[in-house]
């Protein structure tokens, strides 16, 4: 994946015409975690208790993933952002915490369908295309700990989604947070969810405008962290 986004320039101007900084997962697979134990929780229990307007749509069957959970401190940043934003406008959470049985499944199909639509491309060509897209199970998938959310913005009166450009978890060069070729309207919808996320410290996948994470090795190599807080759980 290209993890990292080059945070300085973004905040120099609302819609910045290039900030991203590409690395490869192995630039960051051997970056130290020392978990901090913290639990992973149920968040949908959390909203409810809460009465938050967060909304989970989850894209798994209940069969591969029961309920939302997420680390703790994650479920409080993200009731907070929540609280941060217009009355009218929500989160809407399409993936959290993901086993790595599901990510390596996952991993599997999205190898499967890149090779046969890019034929051309073998061995580690094929393998940073994937992991652009989807992180290799056999390191530290940012979902496995815990720490991650695919999500977007929605307006609770119509029920429509924020125009992002792109469906959230597209496998195309337009999912990247920032694409010089997103409309000027996408770009700015993809900075209120940047700007709503960063407020609590999340970091973003440069090549996934829908996907933040807390603690995990993304997050700590993009804030120049010495350590991941979160592990696989």
């Amino acid at each position: 994946m290209n993890y990292f986004t080059n945070y300085k320039k973004i905040k120099v101007s609302p819609i910045p015409e290039k900030i991203l900084t590409s690395m490869t997962e192995n630039s960051i697979k051997n970056l130290p975690i020392r978990d901090c134990g913290e639990a992973i929780v149920n968040f949908e229990k959390m909203i409810r208790e809460r009465k938050s307007k967060i909304q989970i749509k989850l894209v798994w069957s209940k069969k591969d993933i029961p309920c939302c959970k997420l680390r703790k401190t994650v479920a409080d940043k993200l009731i907070k952002i929540q609280e941060k934003l217009p009355e009218n406008f929500a989160l809407r959470i399409y993936d959290a915490h993901r086993p790595i049985a599901l990510q390596k499944k996952l991993f599997e199909q999205i190898w499967k369908e890149i090779s046969e639509k890019k034929p051309q491309l073998k061995g580690k060509m094929l393998y940073r295309e994937v992991t652009n897209f989807i992180a290799d199970p056999k390191n530290t998938p940012p979902h496995s700990t815990g720490g991650a959310v695919d999500l977007t913005i929605v307006n609770i009166k119509t029920g429509k989604e924020l125009n992002m450009g792109t469906r959230i978890d597209a496998i195309s060069d337009l999912s990247m947070t920032f694409h010089p070729k997103i409309k000027k309207k996408s770009l700015e919808n993809r900075l209120i969810l940047f700007n709503a996320l960063s407020s609590e410290g999340f970091s973003n996948i440069a090549s996934e405008w829908w996907h933040y994470s807390y603690g995990d090795q993304v997050w700590a190599a993009n804030f120049g962290m010495d350590y991941a807080i979160y592990g696989s759980r």
